[in-house]
This record gives C-alpha cells, structure tokens and sequence, in this order.
C-alpha cells in the first residue's frame, strides 16, 4: 500500500507541473479568437527564421465573449497575466453585429494584459470576403470592396470603444483590405503560382495555406 500510495504521489505531481506547463506558456506574441485569428505557426516560423528569439502561439477556442468568461487561472488570463506578453492580437467576431459586447470582452482581457506589461501592443484585425455566399459571411449583400469597407469599419468602432476605455492605443490589422489585394491579383492573372481566388479559402470561410500567410504578414 505504501509503494502505490508513493506512486499516486508522483503521478499527481506529473499532473501538476504538465498542467502549469499547458495553461502558462508565457508568450511574446498571442492570439486569440475564432478560426479568423492569425496563425502564430506562422509568426514563429518568420522569428525562427530570422534568428529572432520571439515565442509566438494562438488559443482558437471561441469568440471574444467566450473567452472572457474563462477564469483566470486558464487561458487567456494564464497567459496575459505572465507578463511577457507584448504583443496581443485578437479577432471581434461579427463587429457588425456584437461589437459592444465583443469590444467589452476585448477591453475585459485587455486590461490583464496591461496590469502585467502597460507597454503591450494591443491589435485588432478585420475580417475578409468570402467568395461564395455563407449563412456565416458577414454583409452577405455586399460584394467586393463594399465588403471589405464595411468590415473595416466594424473593425475601427471596436478599436476606438476599446482605446477610449483602455486610455492606451489599440491598432487595426487590415486582413481584409490584404485578402481582397491579393483576390484582385489572381483574377489579373498577376500570380505564376495562383490561378483562381478560390485557392484563398479551403472552405466558405477559413483562409488557405497562402492566405494564412498573407494574414501573418500583416
């Protein structure tokens, strides 16, 4: 009995330190959001390449709303609490649609972010047209650069909501103005490689492997 209570021990110890190892894995660079959120393979893989010491990664768990109500021993509040964190990039689902509620949430997690590190970055970047219609595309009546306007003004209205609560300056990340670009480009025939915009999407909504990387570049 003594050696299996010594190995329950131990194997709650395991547990322990993996458990704090998964929920802080303090990060300079995080992301946050829904599927729509910038990719940090990406990120990390640019730093790694340029000999930069940089620690980027992503939490893909839900909108903005979600998140804010996890507690603060979990991520994202494990993570923005560390105090590495200098640079915060999160996606307002629908802005539209939510962008009170959403901006508040944003604002929620932003002020961890600041008590730990006042000097981080906070980032908010737009949506992008879908080609096909999407019972979840945002403005489904909209095409083309209307689209893309719109959801960049939704985007600004998040922004300036939370750098007036905030009193510290939010940045926008204009995905959407890049995707449409780079749609414009491929029509004209303009890329060797890329010959039809559908190539940007693997579905109705998610960006493709080069659009995954056009948005990391941003």
């Amino acid at each position: 009995m003594k050696r299996e209570s010594i190995f329950k021990a131990i194997v709650q110890i395991i547990i322990i330190i993996l458990s704090g190892n998964l929920c802080k894995a303090e990060y300079d660079v995080y992301s946050l959001g829904v599927s729509y959120t910038v990719d940090c393979e990406y990120i990390q893989s640019f730093a790694d390449a340029a000999g930069i010491n940089l620690k980027a990664g992503s939490c893909y768990t839900g909108n903005m709303r979600s998140q804010a109500r996890a507690s603060m021993d979990q991520e994202p509040y494990s993570e923005l609490s560390s105090g590495t964190v200098d640079a915060f990039i999160m996606t307002a689902q629908m802005p539209y649609k939510y962008t009170e509620p959403e901006s508040e949430a944003c604002i929620k997690m932003s002020k961890v972010l600041l008590e730990n590190n006042p000097e981080a970055r906070i980032y908010i970047h737009d949506y992008w047209t879908v080609v096909r219609p999407s019972s979840l595309a945002l403005y489904t009546y909209l095409h083309g650069w209307d689209n893309v306007n719109a959801h960049h003004l939704g985007g600004i209205k998040t922004i300036s909501l939370m750098a007036n609560e905030l009193k510290h300056k939010v940045y926008n990340i204009p995905v959407g103005i890049a995707i449409q670009l780079l749609r414009e480009k491929i029509e004209q025939n303009e890329l060797e490689r890329y010959k039809n915009t559908d190539e940007l999407l693997v579905d109705s909504l998610n960006l493709s492997e080069i659009g995954r990387y056009v948005q990391a570049c941003m």
